[in-house]
């Protein structure tokens, strides 16, 4: 085999130097995961007399990688003689910069893709605005927000403006006069728009940037609109909720007002009668209408309580419950007496353990005596009698 001077370049020889030509052997110089690869096509060629480019890569003699496209020829010199005539080229920048290329295209799909896909996600879609060609460039989503299908019209901001609320279409197309002006500073603002396809009422937040021909490109703004629908609507909930509560928190202030006025008035009153009648004429009743008068007062002075505990309680809604060390036997007879009247319909008989003295809220924790033991005996069989 002999090779040109630019060959022996190639592989990083010297041609002048007979001693590096010596050195210089092309099969050992193949990159080893191509050298079978090489020596496959050489066999072809040799074996079936078939010449087919191909490209592999080489080591030079310092090290470093080329790529190189082989091609060969079968030829016959002025005496008839037949030899294998061989063009070895170097396209590592070619294939370097066709690398380049795909690595760069693959990551503008890449991105390109994950663009629109936080677009949909996101509920937001952008446009370019270029001010001396008056021309407006639109990512896919500002359709699919506005509600528009591919046949319609959207080569600018006028074809958005008809479906802006008539009330903010002033607000909307006074922006984009600003813009005309290349003006900076033009704060976002929220603008209501009336889909295409649904006719529902959308809210949108448009912010722009104004940017000054960076990257070789003329000034043009950055405008982003995102749908914040949601956001309102979940305010105007709030609201709502909030209006609601004043106006709960006004009805338990009218009911401080009951009970702290116009219930204890009158249980004045009857106290003050008890209090008479048992100074006066409590001698001469007979033992039954002393009782049933004892009755009357103890259930007179529960009454007070009761009035007083939800008092309290209504206050405890809007501020820190009211925990107090209190018996709970206290409260657990408090609750048979309220109940009085029913336990003796049932003829029901109740049994209980001696209880604690915890730190609770007296009024909720007798309430729950008597929710429980009112539901026994509500529920009770008609046919025995409760225990």
């Amino acid at each position: 085999s002999s090779y040109s001077d630019n060959a022996y370049r190639l592989f990083g020889y010297d041609p002048q130097d007979n001693e590096d030509k010596k050195k210089f052997d092309f099969l050992s110089h193949i990159h080893p995961d191509d050298r079978q690869f090489a020596f496959h096509r050489n066999k072809l060629m040799l074996n079936n007399q078939e010449y087919i480019p191909y490209t592999i890569r080489i080591n030079t003699k310092a090290g470093e990688t080329k790529y190189i496209k082989t091609n060969r020829k079968k030829v016959f010199d002025t005496a008839g003689n037949e030899f294998i005539l061989g063009i070895t080229t170097d396209i590592t920048e070619e294939v370097k910069n066709k690398e380049i290329l795909y690595k760069s295209n693959r990551e503008n799909h890449f991105y390109t893709t994950m663009s629109k896909e936080a677009e949909i996600i996101g509920e937001y879609g952008f446009w370019r605005f270029f001010i001396a060609d008056n021309q407006y460039v639109f990512s896919d989503n500002v359709r699919k927000l506005i509600g528009f299908d591919e046949t319609m019209k959207l080569d600018s901001v006028f074809d958005l403006l008809p479906h802006v609320h008539p009330e903010d279409i002033d607000q909307a197309a006074n922006v984009v006069e600003r813009m005309y002006g290349l003006e900076e500073d033009i704060a976002p603002f929220t603008v209501r728009v009336i889909k295409y396809d649904t006719k529902k009422l959308n809210y949108f937040r448009i912010s722009n940037k104004l940017l000054k021909g960076d990257e070789g490109t003329t000034p043009h703004y950055l405008v982003f609109a995102v749908d914040i629908t949601d956001d309102i609507e979940n305010k105007d909930n709030i609201k709502e909720q909030n209006r609601a509560l004043e106006l709960q928190n006004k009805e338990l202030m009218a009911f401080n007002y009951v009970a702290s006025h116009d219930l204890q008035e009158p249980l004045r009153k009857i106290e003050t009668f008890l209090s008479r009648l048992k100074e006066k004429d409590y001698e001469i009743l007979s033992s039954s209408g002393k009782q049933y008068m004892d009755r009357v007062m103890s259930s007179a002075d529960r009454m007070r309580t009761l009035i007083n505990d939800l008092l309290e309680f209504s206050r405890s809604t809007k501020s820190d419950h009211s925990f107090e060390n209190k018996d709970l036997n206290v409260l657990l007879k408090n609750s048979l007496e309220a109940l009085n009247s029913l336990i003796e319909e049932k003829d029901a008989t109740i049994f209980y353990n001696e209880l604690p003295t915890l730190k609770v809220i007296p009024f909720q924790i007798q309430q729950l005596f008597i929710n429980l033991i009112g539901n026994s005996l509500k529920y009770s069989k008609p046919e025995k009698n409760p225990i």
